[in-house]
């Protein structure tokens, strides 16, 4: 797995790390992703996202996967993939998605859709 460095700097709401320059060097910058990490005020990792600085000949743009945790409402993983050029659209693709999966969720002993 990739080695990556503190950017120290902000992009999005979220702490960037860079690829590592020995992989750089090894692999060049094309091979490489750069992190984005969301955390809570403890230091938490609540959000991490990966994105590829490749441009990949089929779909034309680098990807980005973001992953994240739906705890305390469920014990749930997500995935998101979506265009690089949507980075900054990460907290907007988050909530829609855990919307998405809530509005799924069901009481287990009523089996009656929970409602926020």
């Amino acid at each position: 797995m990739q080695q990556s460095l503190p950017a120290h700097k902000q992009e999005f709401g979220l702490e960037k790390y860079d690829p590592h320059p020995e992989w750089i060097k090894s692999y060049g910058q094309y091979d490489t992703q750069d992190q984005y990490v969301q955390k809570d005020s403890t230091g938490k990792v609540l959000t991490l996202i990966r994105c590829t600085n490749a441009v990949v000949k089929v779909r034309s743009a680098p990807r980005c996967n973001m992953y994240w945790n739906m705890e305390p409402f469920m014990k749930v993983k997500l995935e998101a993939r979506f265009a690089r050029v949507h980075l900054k659209d990460w907290q907007l693709i988050r909530k829609n998605s855990e919307k998405l999966i809530k509005s799924f969720a069901v009481d287990p002993k009523t089996l009656k859709r929970i409602t926020d």
